[in-house]
C-alpha cells in the first residue's frame, strides 16, 4: 500500500509538471493585459488571460509553440521546450495598425460606420437588372439574405 500511495504522489507531481502558467503583461507600462489568448499550436487548446493577465494551460506534447495575441497588440509566439519554464513573463507591444474608416451608402446619403446600426447591403443596378418582372418587389427578391417575402 506504501508504494500505491508513492506512486500516486508522483503521478500528482508530474501532472503539475504539465502545466504551463504565467503572465501576460503590456510592454510599455507592465498593466496586465485582460481577455489575451493564449494558444499551444501542437495541443490545440488555448486559455484567456484573467483580471490580472494570468494564465494557466496544460501541455503535454513538447516541444510545442505558445501563440499569444489580443487585439490591438501584436502577437507573440514562444518556443516551448519544456513545461518547468513556468511561470511565464509575457509582454506585448502595442500594434501600429489602424482599421480604415468604412462608409455605408444608403443610396440617400453616405455615412459612416459610427452612425450606421443594424445591417445593410447595396444592390446596384446589374444585379436589380438580373431578373424580370412587372414591379420592383418581384425584381429584388433573392437578391440579398436581408429581404424575406412572404
Amino acid at each position: 500500500m506504501g508504494y500505491v500511495c508513492i506512486s500516486s504522489s508522483l503521478y500528482a507531481q508530474q501532472g503539475l509538471r504539465n502545466i504551463i502558467s504565467g503572465n501576460v503583461f503590456s510592454i510599455t507600462n507592465d498593466d496586465p493585459l485582460v481577455g489575451a489568448t493564449v494558444f499551444l499550436k501542437k495541443e490545440n487548446t488555448s486559455a484567456v488571460t484573467d483580471s490580472a493577465g494570468h494564465f494557466s494551460i496544460k501541455i503535454t506534447k513538447v516541444p510545442d509553440t505558445l501563440i499569444i495575441s489580443l487585439i490591438g497588440y501584436q502577437r507573440k509566439e514562444k518556443y516551448i521546450i519544456s513545461p518547468s519554464i513556468s511561470p511565464l513573463k509575457i509582454r506585448l507591444a502595442k500594434s501600429n495598425t489602424q482599421l480604415q474608416a468604412i462608409t455605408v451608402s444608403t443610396g440617400y446619403q453616405k455615412m459612416p460606420k459610427a452612425r450606421v446600426t443594424g445591417s445593410f447591403d447595396f444592390i446596384n443596378n446589374k444585379l436589380l437588372n438580373r431578373s424580370v418582372g412587372t414591379n420592383i418587389l418581384d425584381r429584388i427578391e433573392n437578391l440579398s439574405p436581408g429581404i424575406l417575402f412572404n
